[in-house]
């Protein structure tokens, strides 16, 4: 059987308009005659008064059933951080976001990340073509986003808080609204020097590197700066982060957890 449910609003707009037409119908006859008469004027003008009466309510009922739009938007974003999202707190890959992208979970809190290309994948050692997901030992995970750290990687409070900001429901620090950094390391993390562009205009020519090496040259091509000491570059803490007082101490210990065996 075929099952039309019609929305009240819509059968009483209905409602309204068949009772003002049936009413013209009645009278059509006599539209000469009552049109030049004082109570044939006064039928009109009710009878056209009842049809947009019954339209206002139903647009008044079809307005209550709708929530409003900004209350709700601030309501879901002000509900604690949803199902979805705890079950993602696992993924070191995102691919269906704003954009690609790799992520860290460190011990001191929030969420690190970078945008990843296939040069960032290859260096990392992380699977392109499949989800991958983070350290289950956190020490591990730790020195997995020290490497982050030092491709430039930018830190944020979680990910609801990078959604809401990047929405604008939330309003961005000076730190947050600048654009992130593209790093390029030609040797060792830590070792070799380091190039550093501070601009994003041409930075989706990187997604097409294969490498590091790659990836290095073309930075150089872009005019990034290269410094031979790694240890020279300063950048905000809460943006893209290569040395900061919080990592103070932890630019030797990382490069020596992470240093490919011989």
């Amino acid at each position: 059987m075929f099952n039309l449910i019609i929305p009240l609003p819509y059968l009483t707009a209905a409602a309204y308009l068949t009772a003002g037409g049936l009413l013209l119908w009645c009278c059509w006859d006599k539209v000469s005659s009552i049109t030049n008469s004082q109570s044939g004027r006064y039928l009109i003008a009710f009878t056209i008064a009842t049809v947009l009466l019954g339209l206002l309510i139903a647009n008044r009922q079809s307005s209550a059933g709708r929530p409003n739009s900004a209350t709700s938007s601030s309501m879901e974003f002000s509900r604690p951080t949803s199902e979805r999202y705890q079950r993602s707190a696992r993924d070191r890959t995102r691919f269906g976001s704003d954009f690609p992208k790799v992520l860290g979970y460190p011990s001191s809190g929030g969420v690190l990340m970078l945008p990843l290309d296939i040069a960032v994948a290859e260096y990392l050692g992380i699977p392109r073509l499949e989800k991958a997901h983070r350290a289950s030992d956190q020490a591990e995970e730790d020195a997995f986003c020290r490497r982050l750290r030092l491709l430039g990687a930018k830190w944020w409070e979680s990910e609801d808080t990078y959604i809401r900001k990047l929405l604008g429901a939330e309003e961005m620090t000076e730190m947050e609204e600048k654009e992130g950094i593209t790093v390029g390391w030609p040797g060792k993390e830590g070792e070799g020097g380091v190039w550093i562009l501070r601009t994003r205009s041409n930075a989706q020519m990187l997604r097409m590197c294969l490498d590091m090496q790659e990836r290095c040259g073309l930075l150089e091509t872009l005019g990034a700066t290269f410094y031979e000491d790694a240890r020279e570059v300063e950048e905000g803490v809460s943006g893209s982060i290569l040395r900061t007082e919080r990592l103070k101490g932890e630019w030797e210990t990382g490069r020596r957890e992470l240093q490919p065996e011989a």
